[in-house]
């Protein structure tokens, strides 16, 4: 059952708000010292005495409500603790709906219990009222916004950055890594600092991240060089170099089938292996073969042949497609 303060002191706040109304009219007041006179709380703690309320009595303006030590059951009631009267950095509202830059004042009890709510400028407080009555709600604690906030950041680097690892390798793929792995550590020194200011919250995912975005850094330069190294062979495939190629015969075999000879000629300064395209058309049907010629010096001539299963039943020609340098990681096969 929250606490009806308004019955138990009306005829002391009565007397105080009126004291403090004067004070605030001449100016003798800090306005910061103002609107914490808002606070039924706070009034009851700065007007009361020790041994009439049974409140530790504090000097207004000088101490928050939060720092008053209350006696156990005054007037034989149980009173909320200072905790529950007004949240610290361990025990907030779970109330999103409250801009940083709102002003203290009377608002609608955003937990939907009563019909208002105080806003001390900073957070909510528990003092709420219905029809007028003013009574004391204690808000329900909750792990601080900041500390999910940070926990967050620390989460997030740790998947980013994990996920940055598994693609860092691959060709081309590994640009996603490089970004998702400066990504992940930004938001693990984010969640550093944000574990730092709330007590080691979300430490463990921020380290995890950071050193495994680290990782995924490093290996994307293994996925450049996959990279590198894969763009070079696909360009030595489709510039083979300067060359000249020539059929020097194209001929039916007995039977069945038709065998071509050429020439190809190096005209670089480099040697080069070429992969060369021929055809053999037969009654308007193509029938195309690959043929390797391997290691040819600069400016020295290779002959190749190669045959295809055609109908000899009219004239058969014979032709250079087109010629490729070596086959993409032809190299590295067993």
């Amino acid at each position: 059952m929250p606490i009806r303060f308004a019955n138990l002191f009306e005829e002391r706040l009565d007397h105080f708000s009126a004291s403090v109304h004067r004070q605030q009219r001449s100016g003798s007041q800090a306005r910061s010292t103002q609107r914490r006179h808002d606070d039924v709380v706070e009034l009851l703690v700065g007007e009361c005495r020790a041994d009439a309320c049974g409140l530790y009595l504090t000097q207004l303006g000088e101490r928050w409500v939060d720092d008053v030590e209350f006696v156990a059951d005054p007037f034989g009631l149980t009173v909320a603790d200072e905790d529950d009267l007004h949240d610290d950095a361990d025990r907030r509202a779970s109330v999103d709906t409250v801009s940083d830059s709102l002003s203290s004042g009377w608002f609608p009890d955003p937990t939907g219990r009563y019909e208002y709510r105080y806003f001390n400028g900073q957070r909510w407080t528990a003092d709420v009222a219905v029809h007028g009555q003013r009574y004391v709600d204690p808000l329900p604690s909750q792990a601080p916004r900041s500390q999910q906030a940070g926990r967050g950041f620390a989460i997030a680097a740790f998947v980013v950055a994990l996920g940055s690892l598994l693609v860092a390798w691959l060709p081309f793929i590994f640009v996603a890594g490089l970004i998702g792995g400066i990504t992940a550590f930004v938001f693990a020194m984010l969640g550093l600092v944000r574990a730092r200011r709330n007590g080691g919250h979300g430490r463990g995912f921020a380290v995890a991240g950071t050193i495994i975005s680290v990782l995924a850094l490093a290996l994307c330069t293994v996925g450049f060089l996959f990279t590198r190294t894969f763009l070079r062979e696909i360009d030595a495939y489709n510039n083979p170099g300067p060359h000249a190629t020539a059929v020097t015969s194209c001929t039916t075999l007995a039977g069945f089938g038709a065998e071509m000879h050429g020439t190809i000629t190096n005209l670089d300064t480099t040697r080069h292996e070429y992969n060369i395209s021929v055809a053999f058309t037969a009654s308007g049907a193509d029938t195309v073969n690959n043929v390797r010629v391997l290691d040819v010096a600069p400016a020295a001539s290779v002959e190749f042949s190669s045959s295809a299963p055609v109908m000899p039943t009219g004239s058969i020609t014979c032709r250079v497609d087109a010629v490729y340098g070596p086959e993409p990681f032809a190299d590295m096969a067993p």
